[in-house]
């Protein structure tokens, strides 16, 4: 039985509706809830509220961080291709000298609901070596949040030498179905694997060559849409690749990237005060 059809202009507004009395549903376009204020229509996007033209009525809160996209633009003006849940971008971080060989990990959501994933061998290692590590092992997923996050982005600043990109065109809910995906394909982890995260899995074989923190990084980014160019398994390569694609508006480079994480952690630490 259909209690419910709509049918859209690229932002929002309903070209033609169909709906029985039976039911009053006011999540529309893209799953948003759909609010009146003086007979006008605006969509509760999570971040901002967005009216049915595709502006926001407030600025994005990170404007400061990517000055080439509008403060007010919605999915950099292209909806027909991209989707944003929440109002909100996932970013790649780029650590370039940690463990030599540098690391790769991601983020998504804003301020203490930010979820972090990093990929690595932090279980079962085997195969051939490059100095006193292996080249292969268990790949595992660790999702970290609150207490967890906070520890990890302390390690992150202490070891300095950080990048962060905001991917504009990526979506917060793709990375993290993505993420979920691999989790629920995999296997648990084992004693073995420190416990420093909030979900963890084995959810392939690591290879330093082939598989690895920078590979899976790109690909959840690119899940919906091919927002990364570089083909590359190695970070620092990754790093060289982005700034060269950062002429591009859809790839920022966050200016600040020490300033940003020190915020980050110290809004993770009072919502985990909040809660005591």
């Amino acid at each position: 039985m259909v209690l419910q059809r709509n049918r859209y202009y690229p932002y929002g507004e309903r070209m033609a509706s169909w709906t029985p009395s039976l039911t009053n549903n006011d999540y529309l376009y893209g799953g948003k809830e759909l609010h009146t204020l003086f007979s006008l229509p605006f969509y509760d996007s999570g971040a901002r509220y967005q009216t049915t033209d595709g502006i926001f009525t407030s600025m994005d809160p990170l404007c400061e961080k990517y000055y080439s996209v509008s403060p007010y633009a919605y999915c950099s003006g292209d909806p027909v291709n991209y989707v944003d849940p929440e109002g909100r971008k996932p970013r790649i971080y780029i650590q370039k000298h940690v463990n030599i060989y540098g690391h790769v990990f991601v983020t998504t959501g804003e301020n203490e609901n930010t979820i972090l994933y990093t990929y690595g061998r932090y279980g079962n290692t085997y195969g051939s070596t490059i100095g006193n590590q292996h080249l292969r092992g268990d790949g595992v997923l660790k999702v970290m949040k609150g207490k967890y996050a906070q520890d990890y982005l302390k390690d992150v600043l202490l070891k300095g030498d950080v990048a962060i990109f905001i991917i504009a065109k990526a979506s917060d809910q793709a990375v993290n179905q993505y993420y979920e995906d691999c989790l629920s394909k995999g296997r648990e982890v084992g004693p073995e694997v420190k416990k420093d995260y909030s979900r963890a899995g084995i959810i392939d074989t690591y290879d330093f060559l082939i598989n690895n923190c920078t590979t899976t990084s790109i690909e959840a980014i690119n899940v919906d849409h091919d927002n990364i160019q570089t083909a590359t398994s190695i970070p620092i390569l990754l790093f060289w690749g982005l700034m060269s694609e950062g002429i591009d508006p859809d790839i920022i480079i966050m200016q600040d990237p020490v300033d940003y994480i020190q915020e980050l952690i110290n809004q993770l630490k009072e919502s985990e005060n909040d809660q005591e």
